[in-house]
């Protein structure tokens, strides 16, 4: 294990923070705790105590467990307001299991490839139909 994966605790309370578009100073002061802290937990020069990392943690409304994931990610879920088609003010932050984001990368470059593979094998014409009906089913997507 090299140097960089032994903060792991301080990149994904650095993670955290960012998704929720918190400066380290607003996370002290909802944490009680210095700035100083924050910062030096996040880079790795300064443990935790329980006390000080059940602060953290409930002050970015992350579960304790999320701190102690190697090589984890998280995933910003919106919610729509059926009634009116907008995006809820509501987010979720779900917490990807280690490697699940990469594997997810790994089948979309896999797929996409397949994909280029066979519109390789069709005439032009036919490609480009084709095309053109992705690009409509995709903004159909977009406005869902």
């Amino acid at each position: 294990m090299n140097e960089k994966n032994l903060n792991f605790i301080g990149q994904n309370i650095r993670m955290w923070r960012r998704a929720r578009k918190l400066t380290q100073e607003e996370l002290a002061l909802k944490a009680d705790l210095a700035q100083s802290s924050i910062t030096q937990l996040e880079n790795g020069k300064r443990g935790f105590t329980r006390d000080s990392l059940k602060r953290i943690t409930d002050a970015l409304g992350m579960p304790i467990a999320a701190a102690f994931e190697e090589k984890a990610s998280i995933k910003v879920v919106r919610s729509y307001d059926k009634k009116t088609g907008q995006k809820s003010p509501v987010t979720q932050y779900v917490v990807l299991k280690p490697g699940s984001y990469e594997k997810n990368l790994e089948k979309k470059k896999i797929v996409k490839k397949e994909i280029l593979e066979l519109m390789n094998l069709l005439p032009e014409d036919i490609t480009e139909h084709y095309l053109r009906l992705m690009k409509m089913e995709a903004k159909l997507l977009r406005k869902k």
